[in-house]
């Protein structure tokens, strides 16, 4: 699955277009069950309009790797489209400290 993210950009075709973190925790609670489901490629918008930003939206897919002691929730390949260059950078060091701390204990 690929998984967009931008609350007002539109989803390149093919791509699941969600636009903040109640959209994607509704996502991945209906797929929690699911053995075969993982997550392509994820693109991230830093601003949404929403009191929760991109690496909100992050923070709450390594919390559910954590839980559930896999991988399965965390995008095999992530990409940024946000104009906001902090909050990239922001993004970019949050999931290189989580892939580098914790994600790695964990099997598909």
């Amino acid at each position: 699955m690929n998984i967009w993210l931008d609350d007002q950009r539109k989803a390149p075709t093919g791509w699941v277009h969600l636009h903040n973190i109640e959209e994607v925790e509704q996502l991945m609670q209906s797929v929690d069950g699911l053995k075969d489901f993982y997550i392509a490629t994820m693109s991230f918008d830093f601003n949404l309009s929403h009191p929760k930003n991109g690496v909100d939206v992050m923070k709450y897919l390594a919390d559910q790797c954590r839980r559930n002691k896999t991988r399965k929730f965390w995008p095999k390949t992530i990409l940024y489209h946000s104009n906001d260059q902090d909050g990239v950078k922001t993004m970019e060091t949050f999931a290189i400290s989580f892939e580098k701390e914790i994600l790695s204990k964990y099997s598909e």
